[in-house]
């Protein structure tokens, strides 16, 4: 040190990473404990105990003996190191650099194995805790339908059904009451007309209006409706399915039925109500009227006026109008012919569904008419 100066305090997190530096272990001869310095590296630590001058150099080996002996090498090495790179022989020899052993290492009196099954069990308890953290987190602020209550709470209505879903590579699942009058499916449907049938105004001169919808595309309205008309006819009701969708044509499609005069005709007045209704051979009692010929404005054939007039009389002749129709995000249709409905059975699909779009169709479905609204899961 120079006279007249005066001395300064080494920085204690710089002499942390020097006694585990590569000169440092380099200076220790990895190769008398069989190992290259790069791995002696890994069982060294050292630390720097607070408001000290003091570094605590820590080795870890398979035995104690060993330990005790890399930990003492490993001190020396950085003793030497810093004695000799501190200071330069002049200075040295007038006031040479003071780096002591305060306490050589002990002997370990035992394995630090316990250290690390307690270590290794914080961290799984610590990963357990992040990941409950995380499905929650997802689980709250996830928008999907999770079951039936959500559901029902959302609708402000019941769900009349838990429809499972069927396999396309299983059937057809617009046919699953009539090619497997066994299946899940098919129970299925016929607790959904149970639900339902109480609710159904067979007592009148007419019939009722069931409109079949959903929020948006997806969700198994096509199917719920195809097996709904089916289920009613085979207790015994007079049905009629009605294609809506003008501009898919979903059931025409799925059923492949060849365009022929239907909704639009009539809505048209382009035919009478019996021209437009096919009938069934597979499902007494179940009729079918397809969208009929194609136009370019749907929507403005939906007219209120319009589609009362002919549900009217269609409700004459049966004694329950399923009404199959385009998801109510997809167009307007669906509400125009909410408007004339007696029933909307909103279809949804849990974890797939959202909840604000379920919310905002109801509330619409609300402002256009007085139909009572029910949900059926799937």
């Amino acid at each position: 040190i120079d006279p007249g100066t005066t001395p300064v305090a080494p920085n204690a997190g710089t002499e942390v990473a020097v006694a585990t530096s590569g000169v440092v272990v380099a200076a220790m001869d990895p190769s008398s404990f069989g190992m290259s310095a790069a791995t002696l590296t890994k069982h060294l630590t050292a630390s720097n105990p607070a408001n000290t001058s003091i570094i605590d150099i820590t080795c870890t080996m398979p035995t104690p003996a060993v330990a005790q002996t890399c930990a003492n090498a490993a001190a020396v090495a950085y003793r030497n190191y810093r004695d000799d790179v501190t200071s330069s022989p002049k200075v040295r020899a007038l006031d040479p650099l003071k780096i002591s052993i305060v306490t050589s290492a002990p002997y370990p009196a035992g394995s630090s194995h316990k250290r690390k099954v307690e270590l290794i069990a914080v961290g799984v308890i610590l990963g357990a805790g992040l990941g409950v953290g995380t499905a929650l987190l997802r689980d709250r602020t996830d928008d999907r339908i999770r079951d039936r209550v959500d559901f029902e709470t959302i609708l402000g209505g019941p769900v009349l059904g838990d429809i499972p879903l069927l396999d396309r590579q299983a059937g057809a699942p617009e046919a699953a009451v009539v090619d497997d009058p066994r299946s899940l499916q098919a129970e299925a449907y016929r607790h959904l007309r149970a639900r339902l049938t109480p609710l159904l105004d067979t007592t009148e001169a007419r019939g009722t209006v069931v409109l079949v919808t959903s929020a948006k595309a997806g969700e198994n309205s096509t199917s719920i409706a195809c097996n709904l008309a089916a289920v009613l006819a085979f207790g015994g009701l007079k049905v009629l399915l009605v294609d809506a969708d003008l501009r898919h044509r979903s059931l025409s499609r799925a059923f492949e039925i060849r365009e022929q005069p239907g909704l639009a005709d009539l809505l048209d007045d382009r035919v009478k109500h019996d021209e437009a209704i096919m009938r069934t051979d597979v499902v007494p009692g179940l009729r079918f009227m397809t969208t009929g010929s194609s136009i370019d404005r749907p929507a403005d054939l939906l007219d209120k006026s319009r589609l009362w007039r002919a549900f009217h009389r269609l409700t004459v002749i049966a004694d329950v109008v399923i009404v199959s129709s385009a998801p109510v995000k997809n167009a307007s249709d669906a509400l125009a012919l909410a408007s004339v409905s007696d029933i909307v059975l909103l279809t949804g699909t849990m974890r797939r569904t959202e909840r604000a779009s379920v919310a905002a169709v109801v509330e619409e479905i609300r402002e256009v008419g007085s139909a009572k609204v029910a949900g059926v899961l799937s």
